[in-house]
């Protein structure tokens, strides 16, 4: 930032102030930034800021007694990822109806349509259920779980063939690391990894 500041300055350009460059500016772009997969566990009010910043986890669980919605609306504000994000995760007419009218939905509304993938009796229940959910996701190689979380997430804005390009320039570098070496030896071996 420093260095861009510096510029501004020697150029007479117009001074900006934020974050340094390449830094992660805001919570959403940190979790949906993140390489690892990132998993939502939710018991109770998750509106406005807190449901973008669930949407943006990679895979979200809830208590029965959570309800989930958007009510920026209602105070003149545009959401941020509730409105780009959530159009793209659920049908879209359902991402509308969240959107325009501000109102909360429930669990089981939020499981019907897409939002959550699990409903949990409690949260002792939810927090169990996304633990169990990271230990699959950890029998998995490390590096094929972040380069199969890249390809889902960049691959659903691509066209069918940029992701399949995608996907092979992804697949030879994941065969040239020590995953791919270690996934074979620990089948042989009968081990989990």
């Amino acid at each position: 930032m420093a260095a861009r500041q510096a510029e501004q300055v020697a150029t007479g350009a117009p001074r900006t102030i934020g974050p340094p460059d390449g830094a992660i500016s805001n919570p959403f772009d940190a979790v949906g930034k993140c390489r690892k997969p990132v998993i939502a566990a939710i018991d109770g009010y998750c509106l406005a800021g807190g449901f973008e910043l669930a949407i943006c986890c990679d895979i979200r669980v809830a208590s029965r007694k959570s309800v989930f919605g958007l009510p920026d609306s209602r105070r003149s504000i545009l959401a941020w990822p509730g409105l780009i994000n959530l159009p793209r995760m659920i049908p879209l007419a359902e991402a509308l109806r969240i959107a325009l009218t501000g109102s909360p939905i429930s669990s089981e509304r939020a499981y019907q349509i897409g939002v959550i993938q699990e409903i949990a009796a409690g949260r002792d229940e939810v927090m169990k259920m996304a633990q169990g959910i990271a230990e699959e996701i950890l029998l998995g190689a490390p590096l094929a779980m972040q380069e199969i979380k890249r390809l889902v997430k960049e691959g659903v804005e691509m066209t069918i063939p940029q992701a399949e390009m995608l996907r092979e320039i992804l697949s030879a570098q994941l065969a040239r690391s020590e995953d791919a070496l270690e996934g074979p030896r620990a089948f042989a071996e009968k081990r989990t990894g």
